[in-house]
């Protein structure tokens, strides 16, 4: 999934630093082909089996790679696998994997490489926040359950010949085989290294990992041996700007000290524009939400839940930032079940006062404060949550804003549940809603940070899983998102368009609507 930016919105990261200035060594003059990239928080781990969060994501999109990749459009192609076949029954995949690719330390990829990375994401004691996508892999409960030590429905058939049969037909099967987490690793160095493998990843991608400093910057070298070919970049760095420093990003760019930006304001778009810089824009399959404390009195009530999502203007959150869609639901435009139909309330206070009386706070009397936290403390982030004080306040419900730009901490306030309302923003992984949005409200999912239940929403999960009937499937997911636009364990805003400025030497970007994240660097080059 995505994705997540868990802004998991968004999901793991860490550790505070904030870049001033650097030094010559990130200077245009010392690294002429060296591209500086920037990520708004430090990758949690590098390993693609234990990542969650977009920006540890975007690095690993460089180092590794899986059996197929999506282009510019999200149709899956080759990557490490030349071609495959699909039984009539949709119950069994063969992939002919392609001969000569190499590990960063120089041992060929072999079909056993796959069935070790796939049996590691299927280890209960991995944790992989996809596992579940790969449970249809025909023995994959027994193995997950401890009754056998290996997954029957994964076989290496030769050096070059991987079979996987499935316990019953999955239509998204091939797109889940190209996300982050399917991305082949040499188990000589995984079980060598442990823990450590996140931090010092090897895989078979066009960048290979060479430094790491202070947690602040993650340096790559071009795999010159890459089975595609050499990129044309010498390296890659990425700089860390924690809690969204778009002033400081912006300051950086003109000064030549990075080659793309992350546009949060039109405006600065806009003007970057008429300044020389490339302007370039994607719709993306994501969603910026408030998510809600079920757990939590008064929030435990649903009533309370509907008045806060009544009092909230989105469209004046969408008006702040002005490009983006404003979200109808949870489902983005582009993606299974999505529904245009839909007509969220947008700011009713009448009705939220209403439903606060029922529930037996009339004009917020007897409600303690909430605390509403925020990962971004970008000017935008703030403007946008002191509309969103306003409006509450409103109606008798106050607010306490907190931000906190350390990835780890805030997703550690999460998971305690140590806190009312939180924002958040999740990228999706594949274009289909159970691997994105809808993967959240589960009561058994890892990211359900609501304390949200629902056994019909549950159920109609199950479901879905198992229908391989494309028009049946779609109107499951619009179910299930019925229900929780019902229930309100949280308040979607607004879809992102992806707007990124790039300096006018950058070539050969390539976006898709899974986000920057996903931008191919092997294909970009400097222009002299």
């Amino acid at each position: 999934m995505k994705w997540w930016q868990w802004a998991f919105v968004a999901l793991s990261l860490g550790f505070l630093f904030v870049p001033q200035t650097f030094g010559e060594d990130s200077s245009r003059a010392s690294h002429q082909n060296e591209y500086q990239f920037p990520l708004s928080g430090f990758p949690a781990t590098l390993d693609p089996a234990a990542a969650a969060d977009v920006y540890s994501i975007s690095v690993i999109q460089q180092i590794f790679d899986g059996l197929v990749q999506f282009d510019a459009n999200l149709n899956v192609v080759p990557a490490i696998a030349r071609s495959w076949q699909v039984s009539r029954d949709g119950l069994s995949y063969r992939f002919d994997l392609r001969e000569g690719v190499r590990f960063h330390h120089g041992r060929p990829v072999e079909a056993e490489d796959f069935v070790y990375a796939f049996t590691r994401i299927l280890d209960p004691e991995m944790k992989c926040n996809t596992a579940s996508l790969f449970s249809r892999i025909e023995g994959a409960g027994e193995f997950r359950e401890g009754k056998m030590s290996s997954v029957d429905g994964l076989k290496a058939r030769g050096r070059h010949q991987l079979e996987i049969r499935l316990v019953e037909p999955y239509p998204p099967f091939l797109t889940i085989l190209a996300m982050k987490s399917a991305k082949v690793v040499p188990r000589e160095e995984v079980e060598g290294k442990g823990p450590r493998f996140g931090r010092f990843p090897v895989g078979t991608g066009p960048f290979e990992c060479v430094e790491q400093h202070q947690e602040s910057r993650i340096v790559l070298k071009a795999n010159k041996d890459y089975f595609e070919g050499p990129p044309s970049l010498d390296g890659i760095s990425y700089v860390v700007y924690p809690g969204v420093q778009s002033g400081q990003m912006i300051k950086d760019l003109r000064e030549g000290r990075l080659e793309n930006i992350t546009v949060y304001r039109a405006e600065d778009g806009s003007d970057l524009q008429k300044q020389g810089y490339q302007l370039l824009k994607k719709s993306s399959l994501s969603l910026l939400f408030y998510g809600i404390n079920c757990a939590r009195k008064p929030l435990d009530d649903p009533r309370v839940r509907r008045a806060l999502s009544l009092a909230i203007p989105r469209s004046a959150a969408v008006a702040l930032m002005k490009r983006h869609v404003e979200a109808r639901g949870l489902i983005p435009p582009g993606m299974p079940g999505y529904n245009p139909s839909q007509r969220p309330s947008d700011g009713d206070p009448a009705k939220a006062k209403t439903l606060l009386r029922e529930a037996g706070y009339p004009d917020g009397e007897g409600m303690r404060p909430l605390r509403f936290w925020s990962y971004s403390q970008s000017d935008l982030a703030q403007r946008e949550l002191a509309v969103l004080k306003e409006s509450l306040e409103a109606v008798g419900i106050r607010v306490e804003i907190h931000f906190e730009p350390d990835w780890k901490s805030f997703e550690k306030v999460l998971e305690e549940g140590r806190f009312d309302l939180f924002r958040f923003a999740i990228y999706s992984d594949i274009p289909d809603p159970e691997d994105s949005v809808l993967a959240l409200f589960p009561s058994d999912s890892p990211y359900n940070f609501f304390s949200y239940e629902n056994s019909e929403f549950d159920r109609l999960m199950e479901q879905a899983k198992g229908e391989i009937n494309v028009v049946r499937r779609a109107g499951l997911f619009r179910q299930m998102e019925q229900i929780i636009l019902d229930d309100c364990p949280i308040v979607p805003i607004l879809h992102y368009v992806y707007e990124g400025a790039f300096q006018p030497y950058v070539r050969g970007v390539e976006l898709n609507a899974l986000g920057s994240q996903y931008i191919p660097m092997k294909k970009v080059w400097l222009e002299k």
